[in-house]
């Protein structure tokens, strides 16, 4: 029973601590995704460079919240109360998702199934949501992921950063391709849906189509 229990729940785990916030180059962001041998944390590791998504944000998307041929990935979209937004990712990991990630994802909700619903069972107390946990993009513990690729950044570099890093890293590399700060802004989820529909209509020109185009300009690629 605790080996299901340790399955379904993410343990609080001793944090990290990070001294400095110190600018990481994509250089080194590259080399930390090539020394990640586990499947999901790279998927996980990727789309949070990619997408410049908060950690906790990309856990919580959902499967029908990500679109492979548009290469879009949304935010809260299931809801209507909480704040939507969108953002991209590259054409490498839309292939490495679909090929890759995707079909590993599937398989371990096939062969889990039963564990999780035989811990539902056992602690109905608990309220564990079967059908949320199948459709999350990644049903794995958060401090899986993260012990992957702090391991993997040990390897590659010899030194950590923290994973929220990797969000200002994508707003800077956005301003130094020269995005606009009003595109970053919408793609950071500073912006949302309302306030959105409001500056297109009144202040600027930007679709969807025009964001991914500024994206897709800007080159942010991590799988090589």
């Amino acid at each position: 029973m605790l080996q299901d229990k340790q399955l379904y729940d993410s343990f609080k785990t001793p944090k990290v601590q990070f001294r400095e916030k110190v600018p990481i180059k994509l250089e080194e962001i590259k080399a930390v995704a090539k020394a990640l041998e586990h499947i999901p944390s790279k998927a996980y590791f990727v789309l949070l460079t990619e997408s410049g998504l908060r950690p906790g944000e990309l856990l919580n998307v959902i499967i029908e919240n990500i679109d492979l041929k548009e290469r879009i990935i949304w935010v809260n979209k299931e809801t209507q109360t909480k704040r939507a937004y969108f953002s991209f990712f590259s054409r490498k990991t839309a292939e490495f998702l679909e090929k890759v990630y995707l079909p590993l994802r599937d398989e371990f909700v096939r062969v889990n199934i039963n564990n999780i619903m035989k811990l539902a069972k056992a602690n109905e107390d608990q309220g564990i949501d079967i059908e949320k946990w199948k459709k999350k993009l990644f049903p794995y513990r958060d401090d899986v992921l993260r012990n992957k690729i702090y391991e993997a950044m040990d390897k590659a570099l010899g030194k950590r950063f923290e994973l929220y890093a990797l969000r200002r890293h994508f707003a800077t590399y956005m301003q130094l391709k020269k995005v606009p700060p009003l595109a970053i802004n919408i793609l950071h989820g500073r912006v949302g849906p309302n306030e959105f529909r409001i500056l297109k209509e009144n202040y600027t020109v930007f679709t969807i189509e025009d964001l991914r185009k500024l994206y897709d300009e800007a080159g942010l690629v991590i799988l090589e």
